[in-house]
C-alpha cells in the first residue's frame, strides 16, 4: 500500500485494516470501468477494536467509529486481479479516532 510519495506500508491493506477494524463494512458508491482498470469509490465503516499498523508506528485500538472516504484500484489480467491499490482517506480516519491532532503520542513505535 502506498501512503503518499515515500512512506510504503509492507503488509496487505485489507488484511491491515480488517484486524484494526473487526467489523469492517465497505459500502459502495460508485465503480467505474475502463478496460482492464476498474476503480471503486466507497466508504470503510467499522469500530476500531485492534491495532492498526501505519508506516510511521502502530495505532491501539481506539474503541472509535470510522466512515470514512476511500478509493480502490483493479488492474485485472485474463479475469484476474493483477494489482490491487487502497487509498483511504487518512485525515479522516485519524480525526474520526480522535488521534489527529496527537498522532505522534498515539502511537505505539
Amino acid at each position: 500500500m502506498r501512503i503518499g510519495s515515500k512512506l510504503t506500508l509492507k503488509t496487505d491493506p485489507v488484511r491491515n485494516y480488517g484486524m484494526a477494524f473487526s467489523n469492517m463494512h465497505r459500502e459502495l458508491y460508485h465503480i467505474h470501468a475502463d478496460g482492464n482498470v476498474v476503480v471503486v469509490q466507497l466508504a470503510l465503516q467499522g469500530t476500531h477494536d485492534g491495532p492498526l499498523q501505519l508506516p510511521f508506528g502502530k495505532l491501539p485500538a481506539t474503541g472509535k467509529q470510522m466512515d470514512a472516504p476511500c478509493c480502490d484500484v483493479f488492474e485485472l489480467e485474463d479475469g484476474k486481479i493483477k494489482r490491487f491499490d487502497c487509498y483511504p482517506e487518512g485525515s479522516i480516519i485519524f480525526a474520526q479516532l480522535g488521534v489527529l491532532n496527537k498522532l505522534d503520542a498515539a502511537l505505539s513505535h
